[in-house]
């Protein structure tokens, strides 16, 4: 599906338009003589990146300033998560934003929630959490997921520490046995 965003001239002359695609905002950026189109809602904390600052190919969030690639929407900062790129036609003085169907989330969200484990970063965690749960995944997959089983296969089950450990044992703090998962299983429902 395109959606017709405004003129050529209209872009270059305010370097960024805002339009809505699938109901949320979506920014089309123009730089270096080229237009680049992101989610408008920072993935971070979700303040408008139409507000950030645009410079070297990077939109800048001015909440947070985490930082992002306008090309592929690829984050720069590991407390953020990459913003979805969009591709953009440009007919004569016409900008259209060409918009498909998303990434698979939930197979997305599995790898942010062992990435944000691996990296301690708490806030993606819970993010990640919370968006598995609210798409409907049994929180015993979720447990397993945080466990070292990123594709919940059962294949690295909890009680067997997961990938020999699980994905924390090279922390200076992990140690084998409950304490490595009952933390992680403590933020979610009891699956029961």
């Amino acid at each position: 599906m395109r959606i017709r965003v405004g003129s050529l001239e209209a872009l270059q002359t305010e370097g960024r338009l805002v339009t809505k695609a699938g109901g949320h905002g979506v920014c089309v950026f123009w730089h270096d003589d080229r237009a680049y189109a992101l989610d408008d809602r920072c993935p971070h904390m979700g303040f408008p990146l139409h507000r950030g600052t645009v410079e070297a190919g990077l939109v800048t969030c001015h909440w947070h300033h985490a930082r992002f690639d306008l090309t592929s929407g690829g984050t720069l900062d590991p407390f953020a998560d990459d913003a979805r790129a969009f591709p953009v036609e440009v007919k004569g003085d016409d900008v259209y934003l060409v918009v498909t169907p998303p990434d698979n989330r939930v197979d997305h969200l599995r790898r942010r929630l062992a990435e944000a484990l691996e990296g301690g970063l708490t806030l993606v965690t819970a993010k990640a959490v919370v968006g598995l749960l609210e798409a409907g995944v049994p929180s015993a997959e979720v447990v397993r997921v945080g466990a070292g089983d990123p594709v919940g296969s059962g294949r690295n089950p909890p009680e067997s520490g997961g990938r020999r450990g699980g994905p924390f044992r090279h922390r200076a703090d992990w140690r084998p046995g409950p304490r490595a998962t009952s933390p992680r299983s403590a933020a979610l429902p009891n699956p029961r």
